[in-house]
């Protein structure tokens, strides 16, 4: 696997410096982060990109007099003037001649750049320019001597690069960020080369497998799929994936995106539903409101919409409190649940409904209100 290729399709900014803090080397993720073509950037001192010059300088000192500077907030300066949060790692790489030092920054501006920084990665990013195919090709040349030197960069991203074999889908390469992807050990998936596919959920392993079989040479394709991590827990990861056929393998990055799934998830109930009682919420009265009314002018049949305003609410939430107020609409909510089958909707605070279809007459609909008076 290409090293120069995976310099390049990383969504961290990788920047590489000589002892004087000049920059040698910048990868197409610091233009993306930072607004500087690569022209403008190899050659300044690299103090030239942070608001607090000071700061950089205690990191720089931290690195070489106590080994690594991990996990520092920086905060930097963009082309056009605004302020960029980031973390910041630094490592110190020893060359044949001369000392090194690699800074990878990572974005924090918002948690919803994530999805940005997921589908714009690409691990086949083609250099344009001549004069940074000359530099990224000699500073590649110096890292890629050991797999010591490569690890130096790849502890410090999040994602994980692999690539596996087109026939038999065994693993030939792994970054060693795969144990917090994955929770097992780098030496694992080389020991069991198709260990990656038995840690897939089994409710994924189909799709997965037929993601692969139709993989076709040419862009990079997307694919989230379920993992189980030692413990138990299910994981969310997103895989962008090339098929080489040259070397007959496939090569991807994979990102852990459990959190904003659940976010996305989170987001799509409350679209519907009522966070306090769990139940439908106005969106879905209109919509389900429209099918019904639909149902029953197409195929002639009753329906009732039932009404309920819950007066004592008021007088609850103003004399013991909201809290208690509130918990009196849970157990109204869920005994209301359990006693009938039909859809039960919060409307507001103290107002519910509920939608009734197929009824033969108006009898019915009386029925349920009088039950739903003696829950109460």
């Amino acid at each position: 696997m290409n090293f120069r290729h995976i310099l390049e399709s990383l969504h961290e900014a990788i920047i590489v410096i000589d002892a004087l803090d000049d920059i040698e080397y910048v990868n197409p993720s610091f233009s993306r982060l930072m607004g500087f073509d690569t022209e403008e950037a190899v050659g300044i001192n690299i103090i030239h990109f942070f608001k607090d010059n000071n700061g950089f300088d205690a990191h720089m000192h931290d690195l070489k007099h106590g080994g690594s500077s991990q996990d520092k907030e920086v905060f930097l300066r963009h082309k056009d003037g605004r302020t960029i949060p980031a973390v910041q790692n630094l490592s110190k790489i020893e060359g044949e001649n001369s000392t090194l030092y690699c800074i990878t920054l990572r974005d924090l501006s918002e948690f919803d750049e994530q999805r940005q920084r997921l589908s714009t990665t690409n691990l086949l990013i083609e250099n344009s320019n001549e004069r940074l195919e000359r530099q990224v090709s000699i500073r590649t040349e110096e890292l890629s001597r050991t797999k010591a030197q490569r690890d130096l960069i790849l502890k410090t991203i999040d994602e994980t690069l692999w690539s596996i074999d087109h026939e038999s889908m065994a693993i030939l390469y792994v970054s060693c960020s795969i144990e917090r992807l994955f929770g097992r050990k780098e030496e694992e998936f080389y020991h069991n080369p198709n260990l990656w596919q038995e840690l897939i959920h089994e409710e994924d392993k189909p799709k997965v497998e037929a993601f692969f079989i139709n993989l076709k040479e040419g862009a990079a394709k997307e694919i989230d799929f379920q993992i189980i991590r030692p413990d138990g827990q299910t994981a969310w990861i997103k895989s962008r994936v090339t098929y080489n056929s040259k070397s007959g393998s496939f090569v991807g990055i994979s990102h852990d995106i459990t959190e904003q799934k659940v976010h996305d998830e989170t987001l799509a109930f409350l679209t519907y539903h009522d966070p306090l009682t769990r139940l439908p919420n106005r969106t879905r009265l209109k919509e389900s409101l429209e099918l019904l009314i639909e149902k029953s002018r197409v195929i002639s049949t009753r329906a009732a919409l039932l009404y309920l305003d819950i007066d004592t609410i008021k007088e609850i939430n103003d004399t013991k409190g909201h809290d208690v107020g509130d918990r009196v609409l849970q157990a109204l909510s869920s005994r209301f649940k359990t006693a009938i089958k039909e859809e039960l909707i919060r409307f507001s605070g103290d107002e519910f409904v509920i939608l009734m279809s197929d009824l033969q007459d108006s009898s019915y609909a009386e029925r349920l209100a009088t039950r739903l008076f003696g829950l109460l």
